[in-house]
């Protein structure tokens, strides 16, 4: 029997339609829990259906790996290592008993996963079930797929140096760009209401509407943002019909403060860039008060690049001393145990995944 199960996995798996294959592993649990290593050798196979195969395939490929876990135990290991990034993806696909299927699968190899997705799964148990809100702090790769980052403003630079009385831009641009935006500072009423406009043209994205629940939610204790777009502000009306609470100078207070200017506020300075980065002098005292009361267990920096030494002086080490974990978020970070290498909407969308499989796993 040991031998037939050993012939028949290495054939079966990768070659059979899966929902076949289920009904096979699943009518053989019994002599598998009995020779869990066979199994365990034949977890690679299944990487077929995740990568190349049709879609219809995954309902039988979760409940053939959701069989095999729960009779075999010990391959929850390599379940985890191999599948455990597409299991999170397919919580937006699976419907009914599949959905199901896939969330006992996840829960069984949840404690096996490592990097990113353990991180991800740490952060929500911590705001979810400890109740302990995080610390978030954005930049401009927040908003990539939704404004364009400072080099991909050329339109909006080279209308504003005509008005400025510069013949021709585009040669200025190319060849000094930080004389550039000293131009533009001197002219920034001019850039500040285009900028507006071009903010108002903009929509929110995935990662704006996440910002917005998780402060609704009371699961973010404050957010800290070097953007002057209002995206996370107007995802947030549209969640809730009512104004989020933004600080935007000294002396205000909200959920969220925008240390670099505000489009929806062109009265106040904003911070251009090759000027040194800014935050409000009540930072320091107001961030004692928050990781006093609140707790919070993470910092999320994501999409900022951290290169102004004021705002790292007074502002990410007080976050490095006071947080427990300080985790910085952006493409191409080398990833690390303090380091996801991930853009932000794909980010927020496996949080939003874990935050709800947490939620269901408290509501039993």
């Amino acid at each position: 029997m040991k031998n037939i199960l050993k012939r028949d996995l290495e054939k079966k798996i990768g070659n059979l339609h899966a929902s076949q294959l289920f009904d096979y592993i699943n009518s053989k649990s019994n002599v598998i829990s009995k020779n869990p290593e066979i199994a365990l050798e034949n977890i690679h196979r299944f990487n077929s259906y995740f990568t190349s195969s049709p879609g219809d395939n995954i309902p039988g490929v979760i409940g053939s790996l959701l069989v095999i876990a729960l009779v075999a135990p010990i391959c929850i290991d390599e379940i985890s290592h191999k599948y455990g990034k597409y299991l999170f993806e397919l919580t937006d696909y699976l419907t009914g008993q599949d959905l199901v299927n896939l969330k006992k699968l996840i829960e069984l190899t949840k404690t096996s996963f490592s990097g990113q997705e353990k991180i991800i799964f740490d952060i929500a148990r911590s705001i979810v079930t400890l109740k302990r809100p995080l610390i978030l702090v954005t930049g401009a790769g927040l908003s990539y797929d939704s404004m364009p980052i400072t080099h991909e403003l050329l339109p909006l630079l080279i209308s504003c140096l005509k008005q400025a009385g510069v013949d021709n831009p585009k040669k200025l641009i190319e060849e000094d760009n930080e004389k550039v935006w000293d131009i533009i500072k001197q002219n920034q009423e001019v850039f500040k209401t285009m900028f507006q406009g071009w903010s108002l043209r903009s929509q929110p994205s995935l990662q704006h509407k996440v910002i917005a629940e998780l402060i609704k939610n009371e699961r973010i204790a404050i957010s800290f943002s070097f953007n002057w777009d209002d995206l996370i502000e107007r995802a947030y009306q549209e969640l809730t019909n009512e104004e989020l609470a933004v600080a935007v100078k000294d002396g205000d207070s909200g959920a969220l403060w925008k240390y670099h200017g505000d489009c929806r506020d062109t009265s106040t300075n904003w911070v251009f860039p090759y000027e040194n980065g800014y935050v409000f002098d009540k930072t320091h005292d107001y961030l004692e008060d928050v990781i006093k009361s609140k707790q919070p267990q993470f910092c999320i920096i994501i999409g900022y690049s951290e290169q102004e030494c004021e705002v790292q002086k007074k502002l990410i080490s007080p976050l490095e001393s006071g947080v427990e974990k300080c985790i910085r978020i952006r493409p191409g970070i080398s990833p690390s145990a303090t380091s996801l290498d991930l853009n932000a909407k794909t980010f927020f969308k496996l949080l939003k995944i874990c935050i709800n499989l947490e939620e269901e796993k408290i509501k039993g």
